[in-house]
């Protein structure tokens, strides 16, 4: 499939978001990777979009909640093309939810606070 530049940004943007909801809990960044179906890809994102608005207000300065709209479109054009390709999609989050879950654990000396 190839995931254009555009697009790729707003997988990493989701994959900030993830990393940063979990901070104090790792679960949903490990429910993306087990996600099987398309179906349990949206339960899961639900669940990150539901811990967005108890984020503190520093988080949600370092995040763009729009990232989450941009990917809802991209993994339904991509299954409109290919019933199976949103597993691409997938992929790049969880890759991207690792990276930024483990600069952020770096950066704060190796503490999740």
């Amino acid at each position: 499939m190839g995931v254009s530049k555009e697009r790729l940004d707003s997988i990493k943007s989701v994959g900030n978001i993830i990393a940063k909801i979990s901070r104090n809990n790792a679960s949903l960044l490990y429910k993306m990777d087990k996600v099987r179906t398309v179906e349990e890809f949206w339960s899961v994102l639900r669940e990150v979009a539901r811990k967005i608005p108890g984020m503190e207000e520093k988080q949600l300065r370092k995040i763009r909640p729009t990232a989450l709209d941009e990917l809802i479109q991209l993994v339904k054009e991509v299954v409109k093309e290919d019933k199976e390709g949103w597993r691409e999609v997938r992929d790049l989050v969880v890759v991207y939810s690792s990276m930024y879950y483990g600069i952020d654990k770096i950066s704060k000396g190796g503490k999740n606070k």
